[in-house]
């Protein structure tokens, strides 16, 4: 008796030709095993592909399948469609017109009458396959064309949210927060903000056993493969994090993409090509955070052995010479130190953070603090913008008042018909085109002047009252660079100068 291996296969591709219910794989199963029960062939194995596109031939059960008939396992193969096996020409080819014929097995498939042992059947299975091809080459394009023009409308279409975010259930193309996680990006942006480095962050997030994005999918419950099979935080995915623009509101899509339809590898699309929308959805950090992230991850800062990068890197330079000190530690203490042997300026950490931790709480108490605030985060020009954002905000209501007494007085024209329906038609398309216009101009106004707006109200109180202890975020918000001169011999005194990022 003839053994036969049932072979199912279903992609999104084939919802597009086919509908989901004429192709689904327990309705292949149901037709193919009838089909083989009344050919009175006995079933070896049914083999199952389900979310595999026909173009890719590392499908798990479709090679072992292969390897089960190179065995000798059957000699039969019986799918419902040749595109079931495969869209792929060259695979069409390389087994039905050549292995199989060494192994002495058999391909059917039922609804386009493919058999390959009816030699004049093949070039009906050659223009199938060929026909399938072009098919999948057709679908491609069009399905790129689509996903293109979402990204530019700011949609997403990623099949998993970022880390930090799920997909609206009403709306898969648009994101929205997922506190659990959000969380845990919050915690990395402050982590490092406070001077860890993305090694030191991973190792942390590791011992309190916080899950990763790729552990964190599989925990929600998603139909999710990791390529990388690493399956804990390390340094690139929290670098990774730290670089996304989508932690503030931007949508940024288009990084990556594939050769061709056939082949699954993808190449790199250089940052200028990237599709790019801002203000899309709700950020989860801060962008003047985010931007002080960016310029610390382009500095190359030196980390010490805490996983640390000391709160004064890039900041402090040497009154002699100009050059940038240098963190060493010596037993316990730790030093800035110029390496111009010439000049030796230098002075203890602990010194100078005191030093520093006085002057800026000795302003802090001189100023005021809301604008120290917004001067900090290089705001001062936007008091500018804010007034001329309000200044074209009543301008734009004052025409939309116009547009509102227009189509009042447009109706009232009509009904005393000194208008026909024809004119009334044109003039009103005209004015509510206007109106819709400066409507759109009106959101986008107002959503700039709360952003600015935000910035000043949500500092969450850093300049608030007398700080106790420094960091990172302090030392880059309120200080330029400081210059640290060698201690004079005459007097034992030390000159350090502060330039700040506010006037005195």
């Amino acid at each position: 008796m003839d053994r036969v291996a049932i072979y199912c296969r279903l992609s999104d591709e084939d919802n597009h030709k086919f509908g989901l219910f004429s192709e689904s794989i327990e309705n292949q199963k149901k037709l193919l095993i009838q089909y083989a029960t009344d050919k009175n062939w006995s079933i070896y194995k049914i083999y199952i592909d389900d979310d595999y596109s026909g173009l890719n031939d590392h499908r798990p059960n479709f090679i072992r399948m292969i390897e089960d008939g190179k065995r000798g396992n059957f000699n039969i193969i019986l799918c419902k469609h040749q595109s079931r096996f495969s869209r792929n020409i060259e695979t069409i080819e390389k087994y039905l017109h050549n292995k199989f014929i060494q192994w002495n097995i058999r391909f059917v498939s039922v609804t386009d009458n493919v058999d390959t042992r009816d030699k004049k059947n093949k070039k009906t299975r050659q223009i199938n396959s060929l026909m399938n091809e072009w098919y999948s080459e057709d679908i491609s394009e069009a399905i790129k064309a689509t996903l293109h023009v979402k990204q530019r409308d700011g949609k997403f279409i990623g099949a998993f949210a970022p880390f930090g975010y799920k997909k609206d259930m009403k709306d898969k193309n648009k994101l929205i927060i997922d506190e659990e996680a959000a969380q845990t990006v919050k915690n990395i942006f402050t982590l490092y903000m406070e001077g860890n480095s993305t090694n030191k962050i991973a190792k942390i997030l590791n011992e309190k056993n916080i899950l990763s994005p790729s552990r964190y999918k599989i925990k929600c419950g998603y139909n999710y493969r990791n390529p990388s099979k690493v399956s804990k935080w390390n340094k690139t995915t929290v670098k990774r994090i730290l670089r996304n623009q989508v932690y503030i509101g931007n949508m940024v899509q288009g990084k990556r993409k594939k050769i061709n339809y056939k082949d699954s590898k993808v190449i790199n699309i250089p940052r200028e090509n990237w599709v790019v929308v801002k203000n899309v959805h709700e950020p989860i950090v801060d962008k003047n955070h985010f931007q002080f992230v960016q310029k610390k991850l382009d500095e190359k800062s030196r980390i010490t052995k805490t996983g640390k990068s000391h709160m004064f890197f890039s900041k402090v330079i040497c009154g002699e010479c100009g050059g940038k000190l240098t963190y060493v530690k010596v037993g316990e203490k730790e030093y800035l130190r110029c390496l111009n042997e010439k000049k030796s300026t230098s002075i203890r950490v602990d010194k100078l953070k005191k030093i520093i931790l006085d002057r800026i709480n000795f302003h802090l108490r001189k100023v005021d603090r809301d604008r120290l605030f917004f001067i900090c985060n290089n705001n001062e020009k936007k008091e500018l913008e804010l007034k001329i954002l309000e200044k074209k905000y009543k301008n734009i209501m004052v025409e939309l008042n116009k547009t509102k007494m227009n189509l009042k007085k447009l109706y009232i024209d009509k009904i005393e018909e000194r208008i026909d329906e024809r004119e009334f038609s044109i003039i009103k398309e005209v004015i509510m085109d206007d109106r819709n216009k400066l409507l759109n101009h009106v959101e986008n106004i107002e959503y700039k002047i709360k952003e600015i707006k935000d910035v000043k109200e949500n500092h969450n109180g850093t300049f608030n009252e007398e700080i106790k202890k420094l960091n990172h975020f302090i030392i880059n918000e309120l200080i330029d660079f400081i210059k640290i001169y060698k201690v004079d011999k005459t007097n034992k005194k030390q000159v350090i100068e502060i330039k700040w990022n506010f006037i005195e």
